[in-house]
């Protein structure tokens, strides 16, 4: 057996670190032999001044040896900081990267989102089909088609959704508006009550017209038409506002 494949690990060397039984001063004098072997062999394997013996203590638990070397160390600790600047660069130059591509996705991102609010409608085209819808609205009220009549003023608060996107500070008008001045006629389409219907339904009219002038659309002029603005839908049907679907 060769000293390297007998002496690599210290627990197995000749000293017999660990021993706590009294030895004679023959085994004493095996022990160190192997003791000198060992550091011989260290020394080859480890380089020059690698594994040289520092103290050797003895008392009643035994025989405790400590090897140590300060150019062992020295060489250690250098290759130990060496490898943590070697992962620290890594993580830094990973964490960069990771920080661009997650930047270069959000603004990536950020330009879809603003392409589909330029596509999207904004205020003044969902509100021509709210003016369509109120119109026909009427006329399916008084033709007794309050199903139709609740459809329209279902899809016609409905229409407006885009601005939600497009429009957040005209939307939340519009919120207000169906929300509270609206409230009455829908009140009287659930009712089914047409007499209230056309009070209300004028008293709309009138608030749009307000409305209109306020944001500086004074050339706007609701009115209520004498026919409704889908000619190809029967409002003479009779039904009830609970029959559209939810």
């Amino acid at each position: 057996m060769t000293n390297a494949a007998k002496y690599d690990s210290w627990y197995d060397s000749p000293l017999g670190i660990g021993e706590v039984n009294p030895v004679s001063p023959w085994q004493w004098w095996r022990r160190i032999k192997g003791w000198l072997s060992y550091g011989s062999y260290a020394k080859k394997k480890g380089g020059e001044g690698s594994f040289i013996p520092t103290r050797l203590n003895t008392g009643e638990t035994g025989v405790k040896e400590e090897i140590g070397s300060k150019k062992f160390s020295q060489e250690r600790s250098f290759k130990m900081s060496h490898k943590i600047k070697i992962i620290t660069t890594i993580i830094s130059l990973f964490l960069l990267a990771s920080t661009n591509i997650l930047y270069a996705a959000e603004e990536a991102l950020q330009k879809q989102v603003e392409e589909i609010k330029a596509a999207l409608p904004k205020f003044a085209i969902p509100m021509r089909e709210v003016g369509d819808r109120f119109q026909d609205m009427y006329y399916a009220a008084k033709g007794g088609n309050w199903g139709l009549a609740a459809y329209m003023s279902k899809y016609m608060n409905g229409a407006m959704n885009p601005a939600k996107v497009t429009k957040p500070k005209e939307y939340e008008d519009w919120r207000s508006f169906y929300t509270d001045t609206f409230a009455p006629v829908n009140k009287a389409i659930a009712a089914q009550d047409f007499k209230a219907f056309s009070k209300e339904y004028d008293a709309v009219i009138k608030s749009c017209n307000a409305c209109h002038d306020a944001m500086g659309y004074t050339f706007i002029k609701v009115i209520k038409m004498n026919e409704p603005a889908d000619k190809g839908v029967s409002y003479s049907l009779k039904s009830k506002a609970t029959d559209v679907p939810k």
